[in-house]
């Protein structure tokens, strides 16, 4: 079994341009100015479920599909073969699993444990629910996610939501449903696999943001993947 992880984090970029350039109305035109963006970094990384090996990353200024190729080399380093089961922790943003399915197409998706956890407390807010009574109503369902009762649980909110229509419920089922093959937390759990994404979240401060993040940094774009390779 292969433990996968990926995640991304925005660092500070900026390149010089004149101000005509930039579209900046109160310099002058040929005043040189820095026109700064945030861009996200995109972390991962791969290990055998059970190893004393160390883990290896990968860590690019680059689109989703780009750092799952460089994953996958990783995950051969790490000794990924046709037969391997793929596990893939993540916090279900948007593109990730389609993504890592291209490049794995056999691979187990697993929604973050905790960031499904702060879905249903979020949602428990917006329906009025306070002190023991919203935390119940997390616990509840939260066990019926892990007594694999995904479909019973997303009936009970669409028939909640029929008799009166909740924006924020409405978002979690759509969420829910969208990951309904990948919320079964009790049969993960007795196989070993990890239920949350926290390694390579935690990764984030030790790979890209420990040099890339330091006080006062903005970084040419092409200058970050250099820097981002000697880190890894």
């Amino acid at each position: 079994t292969m433990v996968l992880e990926l995640d991304g984090c925005e660092v500070r970029t900026g390149l010089y341009m004149t101000a005509a350039e930039a579209g900046v109305s109160d310099r002058e035109p040929q005043q040189q100015v820095r026109v700064e963006t945030w861009r996200d970094v995109r972390t991962g990384l791969a290990r055998p479920l059970v190893t004393k090996e160390p883990r290896l990353y990968v860590c690019r200024l680059d689109s989703y599909d780009e750092v799952c190729e460089q994953l996958f080399g990783v995950a051969c380093a790490q000794g990924l073969t046709p037969l391997s089961q793929v596990v893939v922790p993540g916090d279900g943003a948007k593109g990730l699993r389609e993504a890592i399915l291209v490049t794995f197409p056999k691979a187990q998706y697993i929604l973050d444990h905790p960031h499904l956890k702060s879905h249903l407390y979020d949602t428990a807010t917006a329906l009025a629910l306070e002190g023991p009574t919203r935390h119940a109503w997390v616990s509840e369902h939260l066990d019926r996610f892990w007594a694999g009762e995904v479909k019973q649980v997303l009936e009970t909110w669409q028939a909640r939501q029929a008799h009166g229509p909740e924006e924020r419920l409405r978002q979690l089922i759509d969420h829910v449903t969208r990951f309904e093959d990948c919320v079964d937390y009790g049969a993960y759990h007795k196989r070993g696999w990890p239920l949350g994404s926290g390694e390579v979240e935690s990764a984030h401060r030790y790979v890209p943001q420990e040099r890339l993040k330091i006080a006062g940094a903005c970084w040419n774009p092409d200058n970050v993947n250099p820097m981002l390779a000697l880190r890894v």
